[in-house]
């Protein structure tokens, strides 16, 4: 076997490798032997007949594919081992020559390897003197931001209770509406037995403040105009009429803080829960201030990282990204084309963000791993690299 190394990219290997008619006769002999073994051909034991007989019984060609293919592992195997190469992914394979096998045919197997590997990463300035802003929040929890979590936990524990009188701000209710343009139903603008919280400002202005008062069953028609920066511009600016029905109205019960509510929630006492409130306020408080040093650091490292990205590596990345958005889109009960619509971008600009995002991704995952072997930062067994970030941060700070 002889093998021959060239550097495509820093990223991509190609290998030439070529195997001579006298290996490849061995390669297909040992197949052969393997596969003889278990042919019946009667009048014979199990292996035993003529080789001219038993090669006929399997086939020539498949003998043949077979002795190519363990060839080819064989010699990408080898190939990668003896320049300790870490392939990204499954080699494109080109056969230039192969062997006939057939008695007299001196011709051996040529192939070529193209493979994508892991490319060196160079910095434009030392890493560690990367600028991070200074934390915008304090860790300390204040008495007005706990006596505001206090409320919203309150808020969620709430009960509701039918009511028979007219909506009013803070109830719960559920209405089924339909937009008109000219007297035409218009799919865009209808909803059935849509949940709002009056007052909530869910809705265009000045759509709320038309419920109020009104009884379950009762309905009302009413011409609105969607604000100028509306952001579906199709319908931004326009008036239209709507026939509303309220399907249900309920009055939230929020309960009081006391004893009773923070024993009801596990807490010994309302001194108790205030307590564990604050400590995962405190706890949210510097997550958000390490997610924000975090995304500030690999927006700084992707502007000074140079690598030559693997191709496998950045496709890759697109088909996840990609996969994350049409997650959305199918949990939202819509098409990927109606989601792309919602947020005001077309399929090609969309294409062209994911494979810039995916890019960038890349760079910062090779640059991080760079970084872990130069600083010989051990990598915990699910190979995160929160640990490289965590020690950039701390260094950066110092």
């Amino acid at each position: 076997m002889n093998i021959e190394y060239r550097d495509k990219k820093q990223s991509r290997k190609l290998i030439k490798i070529m195997f001579s008619a006298y290996e490849m006769k061995r390669i297909f002999d040992r197949v052969y032997k393997n596969m003889a073994a278990d042919v019946n051909i009667a009048g014979f034991r199990p292996g035993k007949a003529p080789r001219k007989m038993i090669i006929e019984t399997i086939g020539t060609q498949k003998l043949a594919n077979m002795a190519i293919q363990e060839a080819l592992r064989e010699g990408y195997l080898e190939a990668i081992r003896k320049k300790s190469i870490s392939p990204l992914g499954n080699p494109s394979i080109k056969v230039n020559k192969q062997p006939s096998f057939i008695e007299g045919d001196k011709d051996g197997l040529e192939f070529e390897l193209e493979v994508d590997v892991i490319p060196e990463v160079t910095f434009t300035k030392d890493y560690t003197r990367i600028k991070l802003p200074h934390s915008k929040e304090d860790a300390v929890v204040t008495k007005k931001e706990l006596d505001i979590a206090m409320e919203v936990l309150a808020q969620r524990k709430a009960d509701l209770r039918p009511v028979k009188r007219g909506a009013k701000f803070g109830d719960k209710v559920e209405i089924t509406f339909q937009g008109y343009e000219r007297h035409v139903a218009l799919e865009k603008l209808a909803s059935k037995n849509h949940p709002l919280i009056l007052g909530s400002k869910t809705l265009i202005p000045g759509f709320e403040e038309e419920i109020v008062g009104l009884k379950k069953g009762e309905k009302k028609e009413f011409k609105i105009q969607f604000p100028k920066n509306y952001h579906a511009k199709d319908v931004a600016g326009k008036k239209y009429l709507f026939k509303v029905t309220v399907d249900n109205v309920e009055e939230i019960i929020i309960p009081k803080i006391n004893e009773e509510f923070a024993k009801s929630l596990g807490a010994k006492s309302l001194v108790n829960l205030r307590s564990l409130i604050k400590k995962n306020l405190e706890i949210e408080k510097r997550n958000r201030d390490f997610q924000a040093l975090e995304d500030a650091l690999v927006r700084e490292l992707a502007k000074i990282a140079r690598a030559e990205l693997p191709r496998t590596l950045v496709t890759a990345e697109e088909r996840r990204l990609r996969k994350l958005v049409e997650e959305v889109a199918q949990n939202q009960g819509i098409s990927f084309e109606q989601y792309l619509k919602n947020i005001e971008t077309t399929s090609e600009k969309f294409s062209a963000d994911i494979v810039k995002q995916a890019a960038t991704n890349v760079l910062i995952g090779l640059s991080l791993r760079a970084i872990a072997q130069k600083e010989k930062i051990k990598l915990s067994e699910n190979d995160s690299l929160k640990e490289v970030v965590a020690w950039l941060i701390d260094k950066v700070k110092k």
